[in-house]
C-alpha cells in the first residue's frame, strides 16, 4: 500500500499525472481511509481540471483532517470553477483563518466577492493580498475593476497605473484604465491609453474580437473631444472588424451628423436599425437627422418608433414635441412636452419648451409657472429666464421681465461662446426699458446688444434688430441725424430677403422694409424730402404681396404722399394717397392728406368730400376741420 502512494508521489514529482492517479487509486483500494491519498488525488484533479471530482476527493480528506489550509483554498478554487461562489468563499475563508498571511486565498476570495457583485469585500481582500504580494498585478488589476464598479474612477485608475508598471505590456490594463479615464471625463488621457493598448495589441496579428472594441472605444473618446475625424477613422475600423456592430454604426452616425453630414448619418442609423430592429437609439438619432433635415413627418415617425421599444423615453417625447411645435401642432407639442416632465420632473429643457408652447396659445400663466419650474430646475437655465421675461412683457409687468432679462444677462457674462444668446437678451431687455420709458437705459441694451453679438448669420439678423431698435430710441429722443445712422447699419445687416409688415412707428417688426420707412420717416424730420421719397418706395418695394402687406403699404404710401405734397407735386401726392385709401379705406388721415393735395390742385369739391370722409371716420382729427 505504502509503495503505490510512495509511488504516485513520485509520478506526481515527475509530471505524470495519469499515473500518479492511478497509484493512488490502488492506494485507496487497499486503504479507504488512507490519510493523504484523497488530499494529494485531489490536488491532481484539480491540476487536470476536474474541479468537481477535486471537490469530492478533498471534501473526504478534511472530513479526515480540517487543518490544511492548502485543501480549503483548493477545494475553494474547484468551488469556484463549478460556479458555487459561496461555498468558494467559505473554504477560502477557511483557508485564510489557518494561514492569515495566505495572500492566493485572498485573492481568490476577492475574485469570488467581486463574481458575487460585493465589490466592497472584495477590494478588501484585493488589499490585503497586495500586502502579501505586492508585485502581482493582477490583483491590483482586479481591485481596479472592483473600485471601477464602485464608481471610484481616481483609485481604480491608481491601481490600473500600479498594474501597467509591473505589466507593462498588457493591453488589457491600458484598456480598462482609458475606460475609467473616460468615465472620470480625462478624455485625452483616455484616448492615449487606447492608443497603446493597440499598438500593443498589434493589428496584424491579433483578432477583430480584441481590436473591434478598442478601436470603437476610442472613438467614442475622440467623438467626446470633438475631434469627428479621427472619431469616424476609429468607427470605420471597428465597422470593418465587426461588421455587425449596431453601435458602431450609431456611433458613426452621431460623428457625421455632430461635423454636418447628415445624410450620412441618416444612412449610419439605418444600418444600425437593420442590424437591430429594437435598437431606439438609432430611431431617435436618425429622428433628430431627419428634423434637421426639415423632414418633420419622418422625424416624427421615428421618434414614434423609439417611444414604440421605450415607452420611458423622456428625450424621444421631447423631441418629438420640437417636431410637433415645428409644425404648429401646439397641443400635441404639449402632451409630449408633458410626457417628458412626468417621466423626468426635473427636465428644465422639456419644462421650458412646455412654457413656450403654452405662451404661444396663449396661456400665459401656465406658461410663467413652467418657465419658473425649469429655473427650480436648473437656475442656470437662461432660455427659461428669457423665455419668462418676454411673457411677462406681454402681461404688462415690464419691470419684472427687466428682472428675468437681468439674471439670464449675469448667467452669461463672460462666457464668449454665448454672445447670440447676450445680444438677445439685451435687446429683449431693452424693449422692457422702452415700455418703462427708461430711455437711457434702452439704449446702453441696444448698444451693447451690438458689441457684443457677432456679425455672423443669426447673430447678424440679432445685431441688425438692435440697431434698427436703437434708431427708434434716437429717433424719439429728437437726436434724428443719429437715428438715420442706426437705420443706416439696420439696413446693411439685414439679409436681402429679409421683408415685414410696418404696423407703424410704435410697433415694427424687423426686417429692411420698416428701417427704410423709419429712414425715411427721420429724412423727412431732417428736411431730406428726396431722401425720403427714395427710402419710402425701397420700404414698398419690399413689402409681402397681397393682404398681409396691406396695412403697412397704406402707411407708407401716405408718408411718401405727404413728403412729396411737401415738394410740390401734388399730383404724384394724389396717387399715393389713392393707393393709401384703397389699402386702408377707415384711415381718417389719409383722407385729410388727400383733400390737401386737392386743395393745391385745384379741386375743391374733392377736397370738401375728403375732409368730410375724414371727420365722419374721426370727428376729433383737427387736420380734417
Amino acid at each position: 500500500m505504502a509503495l503505490y502512494y510512495d509511488r504516485a508521489t513520485a509520478q506526481r514529482e515527475l509530471g505524470d499525472l495519469e499515473a500518479a492517479v492511478a497509484d493512488l487509486d490502488e492506494t485507496l483500494t487497499l486503504d479507504p481511509n488512507h490519510p493523504s491519498a484523497y488530499h494529494d488525488r485531489g490536488m491532481i484533479r484539480s491540476q487536470q481540471g476536474d474541479p468537481a471530482a477535486a471537490v469530492a476527493d478533498l471534501g473526504q480528506a478534511l472530513s479526515q483532517n480540517s487543518s490544511s489550509a492548502e485543501a480549503f483554498y483548493v477545494r475553494g478554487l474547484s468551488h469556484h470553477r463549478l460556479g458555487d461562489l459561496d461555498a468558494a468563499v467559505a473554504d477560502y475563508a477557511e483557508a485564510i483563518r489557518l494561514d492569515a498571511e495566505y495572500g492566493e486565498a485572498l485573492y481568490r476570495r476577492g475574485l469570488a466577492y467581486a463574481a458575487l457583485e460585493d465589490q466592497a469585500a472584495a477590494v478588501a481582500d484585493f488589499s490585503q493580498a497586495i500586502e502579501h504580494m505586492p508585485q502581482d498585478a493582477e490583483i491590483y488589476y482586479h481591485r481596479a475593476q472592483a473600485q471601477a464598479a464602485l464608481n471610484a474612477w481616481g483609485p481604480a485608475i491608481d491601481d490600473y497605473t500600479e498594474a501597467a508598471v509591473l505589466d507593462p505590456q498588457n493591453a488589457t490594463v491600458y484598456h480598462e484604465r482609458g475606460l475609467a479615464l473616460q468615465e472620470r471625463g480625462d478624455l485625452s488621457a483616455a484616448a492615449a491609453d487606447y492608443d497603446r493598448a493597440l499598438e500593443l495589441l498589434d493589428n496584424g496579428s491579433r483578432s477583430a474580437g480584441e481590436l473591434a472594441p478598442l478601436h470603437h472605444r476610442r472613438g467614442v473618446a475622440h467623438y467626446e473631444l470633438g475631434r469627428l475625424d479621427a472619431a469616424i477613422a476609429d468607427f470605420d475600423r471597428t465597422i470593418d472588424l465587426d461588421p455587425d456592430n449596431e453601435t458602431a454604426y450609431n456611433n458613426r452616425g452621431l460623428a457625421r451628423a455632430a461635423r454636418g453630414d447628415l445624410d450620412a448619418a441618416v444612412a449610419d442609423y439605418s444600418q444600425a436599425i437593420a442590424l437591430n430592429d429594437h435598437y431606439a437609439a438609432a430611431y431617435y438619432n436618425r429622428g433628430l437627422a431627419r428634423s434637421e433635415l426639415g423632414e418633420l413627418e419622418e422625424a416624427m415617425a421615428d421618434y414614434d418608433q423609439a417611444i414604440s421599444i421605450n415607452p420611458q423615453y423622456s428625450s424621444a417625447y421631447y423631441s418629438r414635441g420640437l417636431a410637433r411645435s415645428a409644425k404648429d401642432d401646439l397641443q400635441s407639442a404639449i402632451r409630449d412636452y408633458t410626457e417628458a416632465v412626468t417621466l423626468d420632473p426635473q427636465d428644465a429643457a422639456a419644462l421650458s419648451r412646455r412654457g413656450m408652447a403654452l405662451a404661444a396659445t396663449g396661456d400665459l400663466d401656465a406658461a410663467v409657472d413652467d418657465y419658473t419650474r425649469a429655473i427650480s430646475a436648473d437656475p442656470k437655465h437662461v432660455a427659461a429666464y428669457h423665455q419668462r421675461g418676454l411673457v411677462r412683457a406681454r402681461q404688462g409687468a415690464a419691470e419684472a421681465a427687466v428682472d428675468d432679462y437681468t439674471l439670464a444677462i449675469t448667467i452669461l457674462a463672460g462666457d464668449p461662446g454665448r454672445a447670440s444668446e447676450l445680444g438677445g437678451l439685451h435687446i429683449s431687455r431693452g424693449d422692457a426699458c422702452l415700455e418703462l420709458c427708461d430711455l437711457e437705459s434702452a439704449v446702453a441694451d441696444y448698444a451693447q446688444a451690438i458689441a457684443v453679438l457677432p456679425q455672423a448669420s443669426r447673430a447678424a439678423l440679432d445685431k441688425a434688430t438692435a440697431h434698427f431698435k436703437l434708431g427708434l430710441v434716437y429717433a424719439a429722443q429728437g437726436q434724428t441725424a443719429v437715428a438715420v445712422g442706426e437705420f443706416t447699419q439696420a439696413i446693411v445687416l439685414f439679409p436681402d430677403g429679409s421683408v415685414g409688415p410696418v404696423p407703424g412707428p410704435d410697433v415694427a417688426v424687423p426686417s429692411r422694409a420698416p428701417a427704410y420707412y423709419h429712414r425715411g420717416l427721420a429724412h423727412s424730420d431732417l428736411g431730406d424730402l428726396d431722401a425720403a421719397v427714395a427710402d419710402y418706395t425701397r420700404a414698398i418695394d419690399r413689402l409681402p404681396e397681397g393682404p398681409a402687406g396691406g396695412p403697412a403699404r397704406a402707411t407708407i404710401c401716405s408718408e411718401r404722399g405727404l413728403a412729396l405734397w411737401q415738394l410740390g407735386n401734388p399730383q404724384a401726392a394724389m396717387e399715393d394717397y389713392d393707393q393709401a385709401i384703397a389699402y386702408c379705406p377707415s384711415d381718417a388721415t389719409v383722407y385729410a392728406s388727400r383733400g390737401r393735395a386737392l386743395l393745391d390742385l385745384g379741386e375743391m369739391e374733392s377736397a370738401v368730400a375728403d375732409f368730410g370722409q375724414s371727420i365722419a371716420l374721426d370727428p376729433e382729427y383737427p387736420l380734417a376741420y
